[in-house]
């Protein structure tokens, strides 16, 4: 209930009068705390609480003097102008909406909005909250006319992130203000706009595959970095999902060094390895650069390395390696005896440790080649002798005939191990191989007692 009064008391004594009240239903009258002057009328507005009344039960109100002990003193008079008691029933407005994942930049928040033309003259503020607790105001819309445009922006908004709250709420809640007044909004949004950033950053991953049963795993990088006037080095880091990063090392010296960072538990599978600058500020704008010599893992297998064993008991008398079935990596060839044989690379990574990847083809059998240890510079060149993307092969040994001479065999690769041979009879025992381009081979044969050499 809200209580209205307008009145005086005349007293000869300028005693006051207070004010009391009670609900209908309740036998006793208590307080309110307010009195009535004794000057002239005076206009009094206050609220009571449920305590003194209620929407059904009525409240009575009391005007009681402060001094009636003694008898026989002035009388006082109270003069009542009017006393009103009003139910309140004020008309309000409020509505709240939020914006969520709003991220970093310069926001500023659009209400187009207008409202109907109150009698009471009521409009409608708008706010904004971090936390739908503690609110900032922002704007208050008054149009009555048609949409208008309505905009907010400030630094605490600006650094805001998460979730926005927006608030709209009428303006005046008056006791006597229960006309129906209306808002309408066409749309509300927040503009965010990032700022201009002038900084130099470098960002590179790479990807590697560690195999299982890695019983220890060590990464390795070779590199420099240019002299930073920001104080710019560069940070190496590793991670198994390409989201969360581990650092180990940072890479500040201006000439090649060699870093090295044991990851400790092992990780298998791919690894990512990403590369960044340490200083991308604001305003550091110099460029620098990071060399990058070498990067690798080594990697420990323990007791379940596996070696390949090539041409046991004997051994061979010569060793090669190339691509023999243009595959894109090195093969290995071995002569023993009579024999020469293949083995083909299916696994490039692996091959340095698992000799299950080296798969064996057909040997190559010439009874005409003598390739015995006997002959200790029987030996041969591996490569692309004619430029078709396979490796030849070079080899020098004996005819095996019973003159046992000196020749210098040509297999060409037919691909699908198959090979044609040439034979050049000569008293060479040793070759050498280089390459001046491409399929272009040279072999030097050297004679084992003239002191002389021919080049092929």
């Amino acid at each position: 209930f809200n209580v209205h009064i307008n009145a005086y008391y005349e007293d000869a004594e300028n005693e006051k009068c207070s004010i009391w009240a009670r609900n209908f239903t309740s036998g006793n009258f208590e307080a309110t705390g307010y009195d009535v002057g004794n000057t002239d009328y005076q206009q009094l507005s206050f609220t009571l609480s449920p305590d003194f009344a209620n929407e059904t039960g009525g409240v009575q109100i009391k005007f009681q003097d402060d001094d009636h002990s003694s008898p026989g003193e002035a009388q006082g008079t109270l003069h009542v102008d009017y006393v009103a008691v009003r139910y309140l029933n004020a008309s309000t407005l409020e509505h709240i909406w939020y914006l969520a994942g709003i991220t970093t930049g310069n926001k500023t928040i659009y209400v187009e909005a207008y409202i109907n033309s109150s009698a009471e003259g009521d409009e409608f503020a708008f706010w904004w909250s971090s936390d739908n607790s503690t609110w900032h105001y922002m704007f208050t819309v008054n149009a009555t006319d048609a949409d208008t445009l309505y905009s907010y922006t400030n630094d605490t908004l600006n650094s805001t992130t998460g979730t926005i709250y927006i608030k709209v709420n009428d303006t005046d809640r008056g006791v006597w203000n229960v006309s129906a007044d209306w808002i309408k909004v066409d749309y509300i949004c927040l503009n965010i706009t990032q700022p201009v950033a002038e900084y130099s950053s470098l960002e590179h991953i790479w990807s590697f595959d560690i195999p299982s049963g890695a019983t220890s795993v060590t990464f390795i990088v070779e590199a420099n970095q240019t002299a930073s006037t920001d104080g710019d080095n560069f940070l190496f880091s590793y991670s198994t999902d390409n989201i969360t990063y581990t650092s180990m090392v940072t890479v500040s010296a201006l000439t090649e060094t060699i870093y090295s960072y044991e990851i400790d538990p092992v990780v298998t599978g791919t690894v990512y390895v990403k590369v960044e600058d340490t200083d991308s500020q604001n305003g550091n704008k110099s460029l620098d650069a990071v060399y990058v010599d070498r990067i690798y893992f080594v990697v420990g297998l323990g007791t379940t390395e596996k070696r390949l064993v090539i041409a046991s008991g004997a051994g061979a008398s010569a060793i090669g390696a190339g691509d023999v079935d243009n595959d894109g990596d090195n093969d290995i060839v071995a002569a023993k005896d009579g024999t020469i044989l293949i083995y083909n690379n299916t696994d490039p990574y692996a091959a340095v440790r698992d000799a299950t990847v080296w798969k064996q083809n057909s040997p190559i059998t010439d009874s005409l080649i003598d390739l015995t240890d006997d002959y200790e510079y029987s030996c041969f060149v591996c490569d692309d002798i004619n430029g078709d993307g396979y490796a030849d092969m070079v080899v020098s040994g004996t005819d095996g005939e019973s003159t046992n001479t000196y020749c210098l065999y040509l297999f060409l690769n037919l691909c699908n191990n198959t090979y044609y041979r040439i034979c050049v009879k000569n008293l060479y025992t040793e070759i050498r191989g280089g390459r001046n381009k491409p399929g272009d081979i040279t072999c030097i044969a050297v004679g084992p007692t003239m002191g002389w050499a021919t080049t092929y």
